[in-house]
């Protein structure tokens, strides 16, 4: 059965048929390739820099600001390559430099506006943002599938969220908190057989490429997710656009 049709029962079954997703696509070329060039070469260097100046903050600062931006660009290639791999289409090389630089300013530039809307909501309120918050869980999604407008993705992030918003935000705190653990027990063992972690070259990129690994994990549960929110979303129209076809007649 294709994912794209399941009835997601619960938030570990979102998680599971995310992760299962993502194996489907982790050892594409274009999505190695993509890891690497967005985020790949700035592990090293962060990494590079942690060693040479352990006691300096400024690199993870760097890092943080760098990956936020980033990420938007490698959010983009992953549901390009989601969604061609479910349609069969074209690989994400194929459809040129400057249209996935556009696709991924839009989602960066919906994004935005989102965030802005949320921010004036909490202060405000504090109330309105999270509401907002809730409300555009998809625009990323939206913005990187769909050819629509800004107005027009944050509203229908706005009707898609209203289907299984909850779902997919246990999903994701299942999978944070999963994640968490892990690289918790990690570090804990590698510490005991060698003190001086912070200092080792492999083992930090081995705990940047997991948290890679996790943020690409987040991005097919967010696709799946959609997905399934968009097909209710279609049959729930259908369904109420033949009852209203059969009380006319």
């Amino acid at each position: 059965m294709s994912i794209s049709t399941r009835k997601l029962k619960g938030p570990i079954e979102l998680a599971v048929a995310g992760f299962t997703e993502f194996k489907t696509i982790v050892t594409r070329k274009e999505t190695i390739i993509s890891y690497f060039i967005c985020y790949g070469i700035i592990n090293i260097a962060s990494v590079k820099y942690a060693i040479q100046n352990p006691d300096s903050f400024l690199g993870f600062q760097g890092e943080l600001i760098l990956n936020s931006i980033i990420s938007y660009f490698f959010c983009t290639a992953i549901y390009v390559i989601l969604e061609n791999n479910r349609k069969k289409g074209m690989s994400l090389f194929s459809i040129g430099f400057t249209p996935f630089l556009k696709k991924s300013f839009a989602l960066w530039g919906v994004n935005i506006i989102a965030s802005i809307r949320i921010i004036l909501g909490t202060i405000l309120l504090i109330l309105p943002g999270i509401v907002l918050a809730l409300r555009y869980i998809y625009i990323s999604e939206i913005k990187a599938i769909e050819q629509i407008n800004n107005k027009e993705v944050l509203r229908k992030s706005t009707e898609l969220s209203k289907i299984n918003r909850w779902r997919y935000i246990s999903a994701c705190l299942l999978i944070l908190i999963g994640s968490t653990i892990l690289r918790v027990i990690y570090l804990s063992i590698v510490s005991k057989f060698d003190p001086y972690l912070n200092q080792n070259f492999l083992l930090l990129i081995i705990n940047e490429f997991f948290g890679g690994f996790i943020t690409c994990w987040l991005y097919t549960t967010g696709y799946i997710a959609y997905l399934d929110a968009t097909e209710s979303h279609s049959s729930t129209k259908y369904n109420f656009n033949l009852a209203d076809t059969s009380h006319r007649a």
